[in-house]
This record gives C-alpha cells, sequence and structure tokens, in this order.
C-alpha cells in the first residue's frame, strides 16, 4: 500500500540537494537517490525549520479572523487578550495560563490547540471558548468574561459575577479596553528559546524530546515528519534519518 509524503517533507530533502528518484515501477515502488556528501537529517530539518520560524505574523489579521469564525466581537477579543497578556505570545501565568489569551493546559487540549504559543491557535481557541461561554449565558458579556477568567462553576455558585476582586477587575479592564482602539499588531512566531541556528538546533535531538515535536508541529512538519517515520519502520530501516536523506519515498 503506497503512503504518500507531502511536498513539504520532500523539500526538507531537496534542501540538501537531495532529488528522490522517479518510480521504478508503476506497481508502487521506490526510488533512491545518493545523499550530498556530509548532509544528515538533523542539518536538513534545521534548514526548513529556520525558514517557518522567526517570522513575524500580523496579530490584527488573526483576531478579525477569529472573530469573524466565532462571531465574537473583534474588540471583546482584543481586549480580552491585551487583560490576559498584553498580546504575550510566550506569556505563562503563575497557575500555568499559557499564550496570548492565557488558555490553561486542558482548556487548550479541549479546544483542539496543540500548542498554545503559536499565536493564531491560541487566539482562535481563546475566540472559541468565550464564544461557548456568551452562548451558554445569552450574550452575557460580563457571565461570559467571568466564567471565562474564574471558571463556570463560580458563575453559578455566586449566581453572577463572583466577589473576586481579581474577576471584578478584570471585567472592568476590558470593558474599558473595548473602548479603545487597539492595535495588536505584530508577533514573531519564534519558540521561545529563540531562533538562532543554535537555539533551534538544541530542540533537535537524537532523543526526539517533546521539545522536538512541538518544533515539528509549530513548523507544519509533524504530520510528514511522522508518516515517512511510520514508512520507514515499516520496510525494517535501521536509520531513519538516512532513509530521508537517501531520497526512499514511495511514488
Amino acid at each position: 500500500m503506497a503512503v504518500i509524503i507531502d511536498k513539504n517533507l520532500m523539500n526538507m530533502a531537496s534542501l540538501s540537494g537531495l532529488q528522490p528518484s522517479a518510480p521504478t515501477s508503476a506497481g508502487g515502488s521506490f526510488g533512491t537517490a545518493s545523499p550530498v556528501s556530509g548532509a544528515d537529517f538533523k542539518s536538513v530539518l534545521l534548514d526548513e525549520v529556520s525558514e517557518r520560524v522567526g517570522k513575524s505574523i500580523n496579530l490584527d489579521a488573526i483576531f478579525e479572523k477569529a472573530a469573524s469564525a466565532y462571531n465574537v466581537p473583534v474588540k471583546l477579543l482584543k481586549a480580552m487578550a491585551k487583560a490576559e497578556s498584553n498580546f504575550n505570545v510566550n506569556a505563562v501565568s503563575s497557575c500555568g495560563a499559557q499564550g496570548i489569551m492565557q488558555l490553561m493546559p486542558d482548556t487548550a487540549a479541549a479546544l483542539g490547540v496543540s500548542d498554545p504559543f503559536d499565536p493564531e491557535q491560541n487566539i482562535m481557541g481563546g475566540a472559541k471558548y468565550i464564544a461557548s461561554k456568551l452562548e451558554k449565558y445569552d450574550g452575557n458579556v460580563k457571565l461570559a468574561l467571568a466564567a471565562y477568567q474564574a471558571g463556570s462553576g463560580n458563575v453559578a455558585k455566586y449566581g453572577g459575577v463572583p466577589p473576586f476582586k481579581s474577576t471584578q477587575t478584570y471585567i472592568e479592564n476590558i470593558f474599558n479596553y473595548m473602548g479603545e482602539d487597539i492595535t495588536a499588531g505584530e508577533a514573531n512566531t519564534s519558540l521561545a528559546s529563540g531562533t538562532t541556528e543554535g537555539g533551534i538546533s538544541s530542540y533537535i535531538d537524537e532523543d526526539e524530546s517533546m521539545s522536538f515535536y512541538m518544533l515539528l508541529a509549530k513548523s507544519g512538519l509533524l504530520d510528514e515528519y511522522l508518516m515517512l517515520k511510520a514508512f520507514t519502520a515499516r520496510e525494517s530501516a535501521t536509520d531513519f534519518s538516512s532513509a530521508l536523506l537517501s531520497g526512499a519515498f514511495f511514488i
């Protein structure tokens, strides 16, 4: 059974001058090409990842997209982001909330956010979450914000906005921010450790740590990496890196 490998992964090989050969037969066999001298998987991946991270993205455009997708006022989303993190993509609170919209890990996972430090994922996740609260409380913004910040359980417990100073200040600040013309500006898609070669390289280690997988996810290469790895495992390849670099692919 043939496995389709995404063009992104083919590009990873071509970055080091590797060109998978044409199929040797119409039945789905795979070809090989000689790797460039001195090339290795780490250097190929490093080159590809460097092209994909460390670039600025327009946060205002993401907020507009999220507002449209979940039918939430863009002014509300931006006001929340300003109150939550002041648009800091790498923000982590003392209780563990992460990213621009300060999503708790369990909440982020439930919302389908795989990388809470990815600005678009985080903003879209936050928009989806506040939209669900607005629906739950029939469009009552204060109750929705209280639930976002303090939890729906506390809203139910106190029959409205909880008497917590932090929650009340949070809601007051957001209403004030909504009256402002907020520009979110741009954010860098870099990992927290930086995007210098040394910074990225430190994530690409042989034991395939969680940081390694998060790096692949951030650069859009995780699916392709796992797909090729599964292919090489099925073919009893002893060295995944050399399989990639030799250009061994199903056609």
